[in-house]
C-alpha cells in the first residue's frame, strides 16, 4: 500500500522530530507537502525517487543552502525551502546541479542566505520562479533578474511591478506547475 502512494500531506500539523530518510523507499511519490510542522535536522537525501513537488516551508531545518539543493531528486519541478535555517551562501556551482534541471518554482525566503545571487541560476532552463526575499543578499542582481524568462524575487517588495505568483498554483490538482495567474 505504501510502496503506491503518490500524494503525501502533512502540513501544518505540528509534527516534530527529523525528516524520516525511509522517504526514499515511497518510489511512486510525486509530491510531499511537509510544510507548517516542527521538523529538525537537515533535509534528507531524496534523490532515488520521483518527486516534482516538494514543500519544507516553515519548520526548523538546518542545513547548508548549497547541500541542501544538492539533495533534492531530479525531476523536481517545485521546491519550496522557506523559512528554514538553510544558512550559508548559493555556491556560483547552483546552474551545474545535475539534480535541479527541471526546477519551474525554487522559493528559499527567510531561510539567512546570506552572498550573491549567482549568474548560474541562468544555466536552469527551466527555471521561472525564484523567490528569495527576506534573506541576506549582497552585490547586484544578475542579468537574468530583469529579463522575462525567470522571475526573481529577491527584495521584500516585489519590485517593478512584478506579483508574487498565485500561491495555490502550487497546490491544486487542476493547475499543472508553471501555471500563474
Amino acid at each position: 500500500l505504501m510502496s503506491s502512494l503518490s500524494l503525501l500531506a502533512l502540513y501544518d500539523n505540528s509534527l516534530t522530530g527529523t525528516l524520516p530518510g525511509n522517504l526514499n523507499n515511497l518510489s511512486n511519490l510525486r509530491r510531499a507537502f511537509l510544510d507548517q510542522n516542527r521538523f529538525t535536522g537537515s533535509v534528507p537525501l531524496l534523490r532515488s525517487i520521483g518527486l516534482e513537488r516538494l514543500n519544507l516551508a516553515n519548520n526548523l531545518l538546518e542545513h547548508p543552502v548549497y547541500d541542501a539543493l544538492n539533495r533534492m531528486p531530479g525531476g523536481l519541478q517545485s521546491l519550496d525551502l522557506s523559512h528554514n535555517n538553510l544558512q550559508g551562501a548559493i555556491s556560483s556551482n547552483i546552474g551545474n546541479l545535475v539534480v535541479l534541471p527541471d526546477i519551474v518554482v525554487l522559493r528559499a525566503v527567510n531561510c539567512s542566505i546570506h552572498g550573491s545571487l549567482p549568474e548560474t541560476f541562468d544555466r536552469i532552463e527551466s527555471l521561472a520562479v525564484l523567490d528569495v526575499r527576506l534573506n541576506s543578499f549582497t552585490g547586484t542582481l544578475p542579468a537574468y533578474a530583469s529579463g522575462d524568462r525567470v522571475q526573481v524575487q529577491a527584495l521584500e517588495e516585489c519590485g517593478a511591478g512584478r506579483q508574487p505568483p498565485d500561491e495555490l498554483s502550487l497546490y491544486c490538482e487542476a493547475c499543472p506547475v508553471g501555471s500563474f495567474k
